[in-house]
């Protein structure tokens, strides 16, 4: 006898990925694992009618299914990373960031292409993209259409719902008048184009889909890059079209995995710039700047921030102005503090560029903020 295959159950793995509407997954899904510990419910419940048993010709009759309900149902542990994706799901909120820019894998593009040689036109059905979105790589099952190039990054120039031209440079494909590639022909086999990241080492820079919300002094924190050189916390030193230009030295990678993502995580100051009003006279202490201008950072009141960097210039003197303070209220020059870890004192900065550190917020949100986030969850066996 042959024999038979089976599934091992405590083999396990549980993705989800979000959906566009109720029931339905995007063309291409983003599946983002989880990290059960056990199954506490998992799986579909029958409501039947119930028997009618008068006679004995009904007396093994079960009832007629109704409905199906399904249901599931993890434990796991809320760690730092493994929760923070699906939350939106459960607030029916989406993450509230610093300057629009966050991670970049969640624009994540990948679909195959065709090209047209009479109108420099690449045909995606509902693409979704506008002018200045990139970079794309492209590649082929067999020959790309003439014009294109493999390994090499390229920018959207929008032609219509449907259709699309290339540019090699994001200043080329945002020109008032639009440089785009000439298609000589069509190519052969299936192409493909993917959205990435890339890192360049002229001027140490990435060139992002988004570049808003990125300035001088930025800190971003990057992770996922395949070069090790590539992740950690950066220094933004300057923002150009869609390049964001780091204060440290980057390593070539033209094609980072799908999962490199770049987050605004923080801002340093101007050296003497930001001081700590905390005299008796005033109801609330702050920080007050004569040139950063706080509503430029996306903070909201409410919002927990943490003060102050590793090294001793990127601190203040004061150990109390210092560490976890919350928003009370923005203002262009005054940064109102109600809740620190510790009473905070007056403090005058001449020397210090001082790091204000912050993460995306997550929180109930009025309409129209209120928004449906439904997930798929798949389970794999074996």
């Amino acid at each position: 006898m042959a024999e038979r295959s089976k599934i091992d159950s405590s083999e396990t793995s549980l993705s989800f990925a979000y959906e566009e509407t109720p029931g339905v997954l995007p063309v291409s899904p983003i599946w983002i694992g989880l990290e059960p510990n056990e199954y506490d419910d998992f799986g579909i419940e029958t409501t039947l009618t119930a028997r009618n048993p008068i006679n004995k010709s009904r007396q093994r009759k079960k009832g007629r299914v109704t409905d199906i309900d399904a249901s599931g149902g993890i434990t796991q542990d809320f760690t730092n990373e493994n929760s923070q994706a699906i939350l939106p799901n459960f607030m029916f909120a989406n993450y509230r960031t610093h300057g629009g820019a966050e991670d970049f894998s969640t624009d994540a593009f990948a679909e195959t292409f065709t090209a047209n040689a009479g109108t420099d036109n690449a045909t995606v059905v509902g693409h979704g993209l506008s002018t200045g979105d990139g970079p794309f790589f492209l590649t082929t099952t067999v020959t790309l259409p003439g014009g294109l190039a493999l390994a090499t990054p390229y920018w959207v120039v929008y032609s219509g719902v449907n259709t699309f031209q290339f540019a090699t440079t994001y200043a080329n494909a945002t020109d008032d008048a639009p440089i785009i590639v000439n298609i000589t022909d069509i190519g052969t086999g299936v192409h493909t184009m993917t959205r990435a990241a890339v890192v360049d080492t002229v001027n140490d820079h990435f060139a992002v889909t988004n570049p808003t919300g990125f300035r001088a002094g930025s800190l971003i924190f990057t992770s996922g890059f395949g070069l090790p050189a590539n992740n950690g916390l950066f220094e933004v030193d300057d923002v150009s079209g869609n390049v964001v230009e780091v204060t440290a030295n980057l390593a070539a990678e033209t094609l980072p995995p799908v999962n490199a993502a770049l987050s605004n995580v923080g801002f340093r100051s101007a050296i003497g710039d930001v001081d700590v009003d905390a005299n008796p006279g005033v109801a609330f202490p702050a920080f007050t700047s004569t040139v950063l201008d706080f509503t430029t950072l996306g903070l909201i009141v409410g919002e927990w921030i943490f003060v102050g960097g590793d090294g001793e210039v990127a601190a203040f003197t004061n150990a109390e102005n210092n560490g976890f303070k919350r928003i009370r209220s923005v203002a262009a020059n005054r940064l109102e503090i109600d809740q620190s870890s510790v009473l905070m004192s007056d403090e005058a900065n001449a020397t210090k560029a001082v790091e204000f550190y912050f993460g995306r917020v997550l929180k109930n949100e009025l309409r129209p903020l209120i928004v449906n986030k439904p997930v798929q969850l798949e389970r794999q066996l074996g």
